[in-house]
């Protein structure tokens, strides 16, 4: 029999092929199975303290344990010795030694070089805090916000009176980077591109050929009569010039117009907003026969 023939019974009719089902060997199907390799990992981290689920500032976790150490306090001692009111000084500080991280031997603090000076505990001894714990970080900003959202030279110095933090510049200054109110008013405004100068404040002129026209005022004379200022700036050169009228009708500044003319001479472009005089001028101007000035003007030879 060659291996590509098969078995002889293939030969032979269906009817008499044998029956019986091979028997698989389980350890060779184990042998040929594929193995996958699974990777356990138990890690055992600091669990979250109770009071920052409930509560998201520092100075609201503070006058909590005050609060539960009053009662245990009170607790203890009769109806007469019961401390009752606002909480004390004493109390706010006891409540932050429970918060601080404890071991065998108590509160963790570093020893400074001037344990000698006569001067507060905390300041010689300050309470050593990790600076990768969610309480340090609302005590960073209870602390910038007492400070009227100091910057980082202002609020570690605070810090560093009573708490060493390690790592304490980098964790000072990555708390005060999320501040919403501080990044607000740290971003730059929208720089817009310096646009071009249109051709009237460029191009080659006398002092006042384009000028623009602008009111201010009023100012109070002597006699107490109001007047105002006419200012004609010039649109290429720094010049000023300063015309009095004592009404803001169009008539009035006409006459400051018709001044200015007779000392400075003839405006071809003039500037203004949208005031009444200034538009009632330009009514009045519109309404100059224009062709009828040209023709006598070539008649007596006046440009």
């Amino acid at each position: 029999m060659k291996w590509w023939e098969g078995p002889s019974w293939l030969r032979l009719p269906e009817e008499d092929w044998p029956s019986v089902e091979p028997a698989a060997s389980k350890e060779e199907v184990n042998r040929e199975r594929r193995r996958g390799v699974v990777t356990s990992l138990l890690g055992e981290g600091q669990g979250e303290a109770w009071y920052l689920i409930y509560f998201s500032k520092y100075r609201e976790i503070l006058r909590l344990i005050a609060w539960m150490l009053r009662f245990a306090n009170n607790a203890c001692r009769g109806r007469p010795n019961r401390i009752v009111g606002e909480l004390l000084v004493d109390e706010v500080v006891a409540a932050e030694k429970v918060l601080v991280f404890e071991d065998e031997e108590g509160i963790l603090r570093v020893r400074t070089k001037i344990t000698e000076w006569e001067n507060m505990e905390n300041f010689k001894y300050p309470v050593l805090l990790p600076s990768n714990y969610q309480l340090v970080t609302l005590l960073i900003q209870q602390y910038h916000l007492r400070l009227l959202h100091a910057g980082l030279h202002t609020v570690l110095p605070e810090l560093r009176e009573n708490f060493w933090i390690l790592k304490g510049r980098r964790t000072v200054r990555k708390v005060l980077s999320k501040c919403v109110r501080c990044k607000r008013h740290e971003q730059q405004g929208i720089q817009v591109a310096p646009g071009t100068f249109p051709e009237d404040r460029v191009r080659d002129a006398s002092v006042f050929e384009v000028a623009g026209i602008d009111l201010a005022g009023p100012l109070f004379l002597k006699e107490r009569k109001k007047c105002w200022i006419i200012m004609f700036t010039r649109a290429v050169y720094r010049a000023v010039h300063l015309e009095l009228m004592t009404c803001l009708s169009t008539k009035g500044f006409l006459l400051g117009l018709r001044r200015f003319i007779a000392h400075r001479g003839c405006l071809k472009v003039i500037y203004s907003d949208n005031g009444t005089n200034f538009v009632g001028a330009d009514n009045l101007f519109k309404t100059i026969a224009w062709a009828a000035i040209e023709a006598d003007a070539s008649v007596w030879r006046i440009q």
